[in-house]
């Protein structure tokens, strides 16, 4: 794929020489990651870089100082946090080093019956698949080794950089692991352990490589499990899991048919043809999910969200994410706590044509009342073109935003707007006329089916069925 014509195709009037990766992740949202992964080769002068250093960490730098030195601190702190994830992503090496060294059968015995649900439910795989990655965490001991080691860094560099003074002293700790990054509370401290600035959170994003990696230890270790067993004390295990299983797992009316595909899967494997079918679904659900997850696709969502919000996110229930880099999979954010600005406002994701999907399963992506975690915002369904166009997301909202005093008055009010537009937009009256009647076309949603006979497009049907 040629970026360059990608760009002038699909954003206006943008240009390698005069935009850079802001401008274009904020504008819009593009579902194509391949896109976005080949940006900073393009626009090299920002060497990864997207949004900027935290206030409170600028003024430890101090922005009374000549400009070329309070550039060169910046690019130093940046460097900093960049070799310090390069530390902190051994962890995820380390997960492939633990899958290489685990017992197949210890792994495998637990998960047997969520396994068999390939025929079942199939869409569940991708979802146990992330359960059984989850065994090859390495112990607390080495979280806090490698933290520690990557704090020290940052210690010392800081001081070195002149932002930090001789006793303080920067501390960083393991918080938890994510799907697709793990986060660690960044916290400077100064000689009587108070908080010089407000804790922030960096954030590690996951190689996409090393991801695809430890799926495939998955399909490796599988393979090896039914390679090594017998089949007889594998019907005895088999019988066993069956029998014990919770009804949640396998419900009592399907234990006969997990019994037989359970038995069916040993004869598939062992002969090197039963693991296809995993390969596929959790590949394809991998490509799926990194279209809204992972260090490019959160990016893009962050700076978007930030430039469509209206308002400054750090009053606001989203998190603010200030600084990412795309070339070293790191990013800085606040650390949600009760201290934080009062919130004044929310983001009405639903106005940019986005819901966020894992909300209500996973309550640890709300903290302290804020949105933590933007890996997972999707597009509505039929309103993709929200997000993707900004012509259509400023109409749509326009229509949106017209109330009056009754329901009827704000409907026929809707529908003179709509008129108006659509009067000028069918006659290439209006810039960028295209654009305009497709938002016409999602913006009908703002008005009643009853009263669509009203619109100008009703005779002609140019739009077909919605």
């Amino acid at each position: 794929m040629d970026i360059n014509s990608n760009i002038q195709t699909n954003t206006p009037n943008v240009s390698p020489k005069f935009t850079g990766i802001n401008h274009i992740m904020k504008k819009r949202l593009y579902s194509n990651t391949k896109f976005l992964e080949q940006l900073p080769d393009i626009f090299t002068r920002e060497n990864g870089s997207v949004g900027t250093l935290p206030k409170d960490i600028l003024n430890l730098i101090g922005l009374n100082r000549p400009k070329t030195e309070i550039a060169q601190k910046i690019e130093g702190v940046k460097d900093t946090l960049h070799n310090a994830n390069a530390i902190l992503s051994n962890i995820e090496l380390k997960k492939l080093e633990i899958a290489d060294n685990i017992n197949p059968k210890n792994l495998i015995n637990p998960f047997l019956p969520k396994l068999a649900k390939i025929e079942f439910q199939p869409s569940r795989i991708p979802r146990i698949f992330n359960q059984i990655r989850t065994r090859f965490l390495p112990p607390k001991e080495y979280l806090t080794e490698v933290s520690n080691t990557a704090g020290k860094y940052i210690d010392s560099r800081f001081k070195e950089l002149g932002i930090i003074k001789p006793d303080d002293k920067v501390k960083l700790s393991y918080i938890d692991q994510g799907k697709f990054k793990n986060g660690f509370k960044l916290e400077i401290l100064n000689k009587d352990d108070e908080q010089i600035i407000h804790p922030k959170v960096l954030l590690s994003f996951k190689d996409k490589a090393v991801y695809k990696q430890q799926f495939d230890k998955i399909i490796e270790i599988i393979q090896k499990y039914y390679s090594e067993i017998k089949e007889k004390p594998y019907q005895k295990i088999a019988d066993n899991i069956i029998n014990n299983a919770s009804a949640k797992i396998i419900p009592p009316e399907q234990k006969e048919q997990y019994r037989s595909v359970i038995l069916k899967m040993y004869d598939s494997i062992k002969n090197h043809h039963g693991t296809d079918k995993f390969k596929v679904i959790v590949h394809n659900r991998m490509t799926e999910e990194f279209k809204n997850n992972g260090i490019e696709a959160e990016t893009n969502l962050t700076q978007f969200i930030k430039n469509a919000a209206g308002a400054p996110l750090d009053t606001s229930n989203f998190i603010p994410i200030h600084y990412l880099n795309l070339k070293h999979n790191v990013g800085l954010t606040e650390f949600a706590d009760s201290t934080l600005p009062k919130q004044t406002h929310k983001v009405n994701l639903y106005k940019l044509g986005q819901y966020h999907d894992d909300i209500e399963a996973n309550k640890n992506n709300t903290i302290a009342g804020r949105i933590i975690d933007y890996g997972g915002i999707k597009s509505l369904p039929d309103l993709e073109n929200i997000a993707y166009n900004p012509i259509v997301r400023r109409y749509y909202n326009k229509v949106s935003q017209i109330k009056r005093k009754t329901s009827e008055q704000t409907q026929i009010a809707r529908i003179n707007y709509w008129n108006s537009i659509y009067r000028d937009a069918s006659k290439g009256k209006v810039p960028n006329h295209n654009d305009v009647l497709l938002a016409l076309k999602v913006s009908k949603m703002h008005i009643e089916p009853k009263y669509w006979h009203k619109l100008m497009d009703a005779r002609s049907d140019a739009f077909g069925s919605l």
